[in-house]
């Protein structure tokens, strides 16, 4: 006994002695993000348990569930287990108004959006999250070659783009109203317009139109939306779409992705394979 005791001792020693290696190179973003990782896998161990999988994307009509939402929970779950992943695709519920958060909130028929714009704190603390992620994991202009593409143009002072010091222009940013009325601060040589993306594009024959990270947020039939409100505004000659989104590989998405994708199910969105985007 005394033996099996050690042996439980030192196992567990060495289980904690990893789990501070994890977290030390993991770093505090990650480790808190580890949370959602949990609770991601939990949720569609469980989901998946409950149709009855087991293994293998062919059950996905046997079942009489969604290909893709059966995909998407099986993505989770293949990389720390138990399930193994196999290929597949197909739709995904696709309701503004009918999805994990509307059924939980009982918002009535509002969109996440439209329900949470009725708390303000609410919405206040969700902002502030997603800026925290963007400040520590997400760069926003340094993935693109702002000045070599805006410098392919005649520019001057009034032309729609300022993301470069050295060539004229303008950088206007469009968020919802009570986002840019949230802004405390000074934005030297930025613009601020109150703008949704439901409605016609004001602004014209820009070089770049910059969309970051949007349209994970959405369905498919509501990104084409979106997308086509900011064509009609666009210059067949000049001006450029830029799009900044995750893609997850069509196999073999790592951890942080899938939970991402998990995340995005909540209001009917979703994170895209590069399939899905070409």
């Amino acid at each position: 006994m005394q033996e099996i005791r050690e042996a439980g001792e030192a196992r567990m020693a060495l289980v904690l002695e990893a789990w501070k290696l994890l977290r030390a190179i993991r770093g505090p973003v990650d480790t808190l993000f580890e949370h959602f990782e949990r609770m991601s896998h939990t949720s569609a161990c469980r989901a998946l348990l409950e149709m009855g999988v087991m293994a293998a994307s062919e059950l996905a009509e046997a079942l009489g569930v969604d290909e893709l939402l059966l995909v998407r929970l099986m993505r989770v779950t293949t990389i720390p287990g138990p399930f193994s992943e196999v290929c597949a695709a197909g739709k995904n519920p696709e309701s503004e108004t009918n999805n994990p958060y509307t059924f939980a909130h009982r918002t009535g028929g509002k969109t996440m959006w439209e329900y949470m714009a009725q708390f303000p704190e609410r919405t206040k603390a969700f902002d502030y999250v997603m800026q925290s992620q963007t400040q520590a994991a997400m760069p926003t202009v340094g993935l693109f070659p702002f000045a070599g593409e805006l410098s392919k143009f005649k520019n001057d002072d009034e032309t729609p783009l300022e993301l470069c010091p050295d060539i004229k222009g303008r950088i206007i940013l469009q968020c919802r109203s009570d986002v840019i009325d949230d802004i405390s601060w000074e934005f030297p040589g930025i613009e601020r317009m109150k703008y949704g993306f439901f409605t016609p594009q004001p602004i014209k024959a820009a070089p770049i139109y910059y969309i970051r990270r949007c349209l994970h947020d959405w369905p498919d039939e509501v990104c084409v939306r979106i997308l086509k409100d900011i064509a009609a505004s666009m210059d067949p000659a000049k001006s450029r779409l830029l799009i900044a989104e995750m893609y997850l590989p069509d196999q073999g998405a790592n951890i942080e992705a899938a939970w991402f994708n998990m995340t995005m199910m909540t209001p009917s969105g979703r994170e895209r394979t590069k399939s899905d985007w070409t």
